[in-house]
Order: C-alpha cells, then structure tokens, then sequence
C-alpha cells in the first residue's frame, strides 16, 4: 500500500463521499483515555482524590497545588484576605432573606464605589494632561 499519490491536471477534489470512522479514537497512551483520568492517592495518607477531565481538575477537600515550595490554596487565602473579599454563601442566602438582602446591598454600593472610582481617575488623567 503507498501511502503517497500524485495527482495530475486536477483544480478539485471531490471529498464528499469519504469517511472516517472516529467512534474507535482516542486520545490518550497505552490505552488510557485522557477524557476522564482519575487520580487516586491512598498511600498510607488521608483518602486523596484528583479528578481530571474534559471540563476541568477537582480535587477532594483538603488537597492543594504545590509548586516548590509554595502552597496554591494558602495563596489564594492570602490573596482573598488581602483584598476582603466575602464569599458568598448562597445556601444561606437561600434561607436567610436579611443575609440575601444584605448581599444585594453590598454588591449595589460595591459596583457604586468602582463607578466612582472609574471617574475619579478618568478626571485625574485629564488633569495630568
């Protein structure tokens, strides 16, 4: 079987009636599937579970991302510290309409403030020019 053809004198190729049977493709090695890997750690630790798959990574309560010697979640805590934000718990806001109310106070004075804030520098830069 060649797996080279030349072709002669020929502006268009007529495609339409071939087909390829991808039901039996795969994207992975050795016979894994890389759509839905999972990752189980239960080596003498606490059950530590990573899932990773077509939509994104989850990782059981608990775990974290090192790189070196750096933690991903006591970074994110830091940052989420550093700025206040307020994670929304939205079970309780479910229940609880004063905690519901609250929030959407919070969230109207909060995109206020980054309105103000936007003018406020809209004006400074026309000052310094």
């Amino acid at each position: 079987m060649t797996s080279t053809y030349i072709i002669d004198d020929i502006d268009t190729i007529d495609l339409s009636n071939i087909t390829i049977d991808t039901s039996s493709l795969s994207l992975g090695v050795n016979g894994t599937n890389w759509g839905d890997f999972v990752i189980n750690n239960n080596v003498n630790y606490a059950s530590a579970g990573v899932k990773i798959s077509g939509t994104g990574i989850e990782m059981d309560e608990g775990c974290d991302i090192q790189i070196g010697e750096r933690s991903l979640m006591k970074t994110l805590d830091q940052i989420n510290e550093r700025l206040a934000i307020v994670e929304r718990n939205l079970k309780l806001e479910e229940e609880f309409a004063e905690l519901r109310e609250l929030g959407e106070q919070y969230r109207k004075l909060e995109q206020e403030l980054k309105e103000r804030m936007i003018t406020w520098d809209l004006l400074a830069s026309r000052q310094d020019s």
